[in-house]
């Protein structure tokens, strides 16, 4: 994070929103398909 609040002149409060955003995102995308996959395994009956 301070590289790139360095590098990029910007706030370390920004800085860390562009580390952990993608992270968090990752995060909620893995429990949204791992909801679904149960889901879909439950109304094919598996």
């Amino acid at each position: 994070m301070l590289g790139i609040r360095e590098g990029h002149a910007t706030t370390t409060g920004k800085a860390a929103l562009v580390v952990l955003a993608p992270v968090v995102v990752g995060i909620a995308l893995s429990i949204f398909f791992t909801i679904v996959a149960f889901v879909l395994g439950a109304a094919l009956g598996q």
